[in-house]
């Protein structure tokens, strides 16, 4: 039986309903809820900025969960 393993973002949700980042089934890595919310700091009104902060944010998930390309 595989072993499933979560990325958590540091979001206030992860405690209070128990959002995660990412979760690791497998072979399988699913990934949800990325925003442009950055953690550090707010939102920001750029549209382009907050693409890229998802991105930014998947990408480290992505690598967490140990995912690479082949």
């Amino acid at each position: 039986m595989t072993k499933r393993k979560v990325v958590l973002s540091g979001s206030a949700f992860e405690e209070r309903i128990g959002y995660v980042r990412a979760v690791v089934d497998g072979g399988w890595v699913h990934v949800s809820g990325t925003t442009g919310f950055d953690y550090r700091t707010t939102i920001s009104d750029d549209v382009v900025e907050q693409a890229e902060q998802c991105l930014w944010k998947t990408g480290a998930a992505l690598a967490e969960a140990g995912a690479y390309i082949r």
